[in-house]
């Protein structure tokens, strides 16, 4: 699949330098994937790791009042108010 098809389906804007990254960090992960392929693991016995947990504090929950004005419906996504600074 094209890196501009993955731009497109995740509502993404990418510059041509951006999609350059991009490519270049997507080829290191599939190499690396393909390198791990390769490894033998056929004489390896499989490891699981199960501690019993003690000592766990409990959860405390708090209600939480969501305010309906903050999100908006727009083209089929939701649309919500930005909270962070560029």
């Amino acid at each position: 699949m094209e890196l501009k098809k993955i731009g497109q389906l995740a509502k993404l804007e990418l510059s041509d330098e951006e999609e350059r990254e991009l490519a270049s960090d997507f080829e290191k992960i599939i190499n690396f994937v393909k390198a791990l392929e390769e490894i033998d693991t056929s004489n390896i016995e499989p490891f699981f790791a199960f501690e019993k947990l003690e000592n766990m504090r409990e959860d405390d929950i708090e209600k939480f009042e969501f305010d309906n004005s903050l999100l908006k419906l727009v083209d089929g996504y939701f649309r919500v108010q930005r909270i962070v600074e560029r």
